[in-house]
């Protein structure tokens, strides 16, 4: 219980500064043991985790879960707040053992919760649009129809087709087509090698022999003078 006045946001971050949430009523039960614990003469109003800000007259607690228990005062709620004429009642306070809506800007004691599940809950629970499966047979018919629509046809993956486009030819004759052809290539290939190799060669004798007889007749030359 917080007994300062604060807002409905501040009341809000104050408990869960405490480690909790604005509280949510369950049912009657828990509203009769607030009301003893609280009695509206010491507090006439309490903030409590009940509201409609996104949505009106769809009220929802603080993890934005619909409110089941409901305890309402004849005629709310209104959507009203005499001390906040401009502001809409979205928030919801305990008002002498029942239920008022009020503007989010006034300010009430709280009362706030230890919830465990505020730490670990999932995102998806907030959405609107949800499929809740409680049957385990309905389940795996779920999941049976997600693996059919996920599976994938073998046929049309890329590796089949390599496969299908590379596969071996079992005829003999292919195979010895095909190992006489390699043959005659790589023979050719080294054929076209040895004859380069071999022009550089004669290439390379060829200027040596030059080099000699240029000597030899320079050398003439030089003995006749």
């Amino acid at each position: 219980m917080i007994t300062e006045l604060l807002n409905f946001t501040d009341a809000h971050k104050r408990c869960q500064d405490e480690g909790g949430i604005l509280a949510e009523i369950p049912d009657m039960e828990a509203q009769r043991a607030i009301n003893e614990k609280f009695p509206f003469y010491c507090n006439p109003d309490i903030w409590i985790g009940v509201n409609d800000i996104e949505e009106e007259k769809n009220f929802v607690n603080m993890l934005n879960e619909a409110v089941s228990y409901k305890n309402w005062y004849s005629g709310e709620p209104n959507n009203k707040d005499p001390k906040f004429i401009d502001d809409d009642g979205d928030c919801v306070r305990i008002s002498s053992g029942v239920w008022r809506d009020a503007s989010c800007s006034n300010t009430f004691p709280a009362l706030c919760s230890q919830r465990q599940t505020i730490e670990c809950k999932c995102p998806c629970s907030r959405m609107k649009n949800r499929v809740i499966i409680k049957n385990e047979e309905e389940l795996l018919t779920k999941i049976d129809k997600m693996k059919k629509e996920l599976a994938v046809k073998i046929s049309l993956l890329s590796s089949s087709i390599r496969k299908k486009t590379c596969a071996v030819d079992p005829r003999p004759s292919a195979s010895i087509v095909g190992g006489t052809i390699s043959v005659v290539i790589i023979a050719t290939v080294v054929g076209l090698i040895i004859l380069s190799d071999l022009t550089r060669v004669i290439n390379f004798c060829w200027k040596i022999i030059l080099k000699r007889c240029n000597r030899k007749t320079r050398a003439a030359q030089k003995g006749m003078v």
